[in-house]
């Protein structure tokens, strides 16, 4: 699916694939604790999301 990075008007449809998409690779990822909190924060005042996707979508 590298092809839709060639086009950003295919980034939002990518990034809703993405979520849907099966995860079968584990990383370790290092942050700040401040940011981590951040995320957590904001994944609270959005209803039913994990910070995790977060990331994710920012990754």
């Amino acid at each position: 699916m590298s092809f839709v990075f060639d086009d950003p008007t295919k980034w939002k449809q990518f990034s809703e694939l993405f979520q849907f998409a099966p995860k079968d690779k584990t990383i370790t990822l290092r942050m700040s604790a401040d940011l981590l909190s951040r995320y957590k924060k904001l994944a609270k005042k959005e209803e039913n999301t994990k910070y995790q996707k977060l990331i994710r979508e920012a990754l």
